[in-house]
């Protein structure tokens, strides 16, 4: 049985927490799947909770921290310091294991200006590298930007959530020590990018995500195209694509990226493995 880990998802969401038999399910298809460990990742102070039930209750690591399509500038001031205190709180016991999801969207700038977008992920930066904790990095449309900041800030390690830049930008956020995160995307044969990178950069370099349920693949949007989703144990799907567009055994890419998420999210190592919803 092969070994993986989705290295970036919202199990928290409606669409898994609606009932405690929805969430079991979806845990159960993964778990049997072989997702051994993910990272539950918020996305602002309202799902912060949840996301600690639900890592809680399956024992998989989680992420905390203000997505950019979230920002609100009338409460993020008070978001910010509680999710500084939650940290505090939590940090030697639970699974809390990044900061995330946090980052920079180039796309919503009519509603959220860069300015400010940038001062809120300077400053969920400045909160990773406090507590010593990894991140997990959105970048759509602003992967110089994220680049300058987490350059200049400093950080511990994490992940790229969703890389979809050039071969130049990803050396840069190697360099700086981050992973590059892969999911849906690569199952798009148009995707000619995202696949040609998933098939050359180093293979140290690499984690798989399901950002369930968003980012769905090609085969879940032709099954379902008015409401196509992504689902946790789709990463054994990922891997399978990866290990075909690399031209290595699905085993191989298993073991490389599960070594890899471990890598970019230590404490997601020391947690043992995710457990079936009781």
């Amino acid at each position: 049985m092969v070994r993986l880990v989705d290295s970036h998802n919202h199990l928290f969401v409606d669409e898994f927490t609606k009932s405690r038999q929805a969430l079991a399910s979806a845990v159960e298809l993964a778990v049997d799947a072989g997702i051994c460990q993910m990272l539950i990742c918020a996305g602002d102070w309202r799902s912060v909770l949840r996301t600690h039930t639900v890592a809680a209750l399956i024992n998989a690591g989680y992420a905390v921290g203000i997505h950019p399509l979230s920002l609100n500038p009338k409460t993020y001031c008070t978001e910010h310091n509680l999710i500084r205190e939650f940290v505090e709180r939590h940090l030697a016991t639970s699974t809390l294991s990044a900061i995330g999801e946090i980052g920079l969207d180039g796309t919503i700038t009519d509603k959220i200006p860069m300015e400010f977008q940038e001062k809120v992920f300077s400053d969920q930066l400045k909160l990773a590298r406090d507590y010593q904790l990894p991140v997990s990095v959105h970048a759509r449309g602003a992967i110089d930007l994220v680049a300058k900041h987490i350059r200049r800030i400093g950080i511990c390690g994490g992940a790229i959530h969703a890389f979809n830049g050039s071969l130049e930008q990803a050396k840069i956020f190697i360099n700086l020590g981050l992973k590059l995160g892969y999911g849906g995307a690569c199952t798009y044969s148009g995707s000619c990018r995202i696949r040609k990178l998933l098939s050359a950069l180093p293979a140290e370099v690499l984690v798989l995500e399901t950002d369930c349920p968003d980012m769905p693949s090609s085969i879940r949007r032709a099954e379902n195209p008015d409401d196509a989703r992504s689902m946790p144990r789709d990463i054994r799907m990922y891997a399978e694509v990866a290990a075909e567009l690399r031209g290595v055994s699905l085993k191989e890419i298993a073991e490389q990226t599960t070594q890899n998420a471990f890598d970019a999210f230590p404490k997601l190592k020391t947690l043992g493995a995710v457990k079936k919803v009781p």
